[in-house]
């Protein structure tokens, strides 16, 4: 006769019964130790504005994805949030930026990134100033200025801070400039 007095019911003898549970908890033991060094087990970090500047590598003051590389030295002044330009009339475009800036390359675009671009010129980037005839454009309330260019041998731009309106004015010459 057979010695079945150490098998369970479920045909395991004692012995395979603590092996089996040994590997199971050496298993959930590795599962556990395997998430918590994941990515996953943590929560996402936040960048701040000074990590964010370590992380850059460039003379970048800024970087996201609307805007892209920034320098705070770097800004569109005019047109100004809110202002109105009649066709056929000049705005002016205004910007700060380093000596050592490149040329600038001036844009208008209609809203979103998407929006149709206008071409207004390119100039030193000390000029600080242009002057744009608003001509070839569609009247709409959704413009920025956009204005490109290279510092330090880094991309960098900027957009006017708030939208601003390209009317139909009758042919009204009035001036768009502050």
């Amino acid at each position: 006769m057979k010695n079945n007095h150490l098998r369970g019911q479920s045909g395991f003898t004692a012995f395979e019964l603590i092996i089996s549970l040994f590997l199971l908890g050496l298993l959930l033991v590795a599962v556990y130790f395997a998430y918590i060094n994941s990515p996953y087990s943590k929560p996402a970090t936040k960048t701040t504005q000074t990590s964010q500047k370590k992380m850059d590598s460039g003379p970048c003051d800024f970087n996201n994805n609307d805007v892209g590389c920034g320098l705070n030295s770097f800004t569109v002044t005019a047109p100004t949030s809110g202002q109105k330009v009649c066709l056929g009339s000049t705005l002016d475009i205004k910007w700060t930026a380093p000596a050592d800036m490149d040329a600038v390359t001036v844009n208008v675009r209609e809203a979103g990134l998407s929006g149709k671009e206008y071409h207004v010129g390119t100039y030193a980037a000390t000029d600080k100033h242009s002057v744009w005839r608003v001509e070839n454009v569609p009247p709409g309330d959704a413009y920025k200025v956009w204005i490109n260019s290279r510092y330090k041998a880094t991309s960098v731009n900027n957009h006017s801070a708030g939208l601003f309106t390209v009317a139909d004015c009758s042919g009204s010459q009035t001036s768009g400039a502050n």
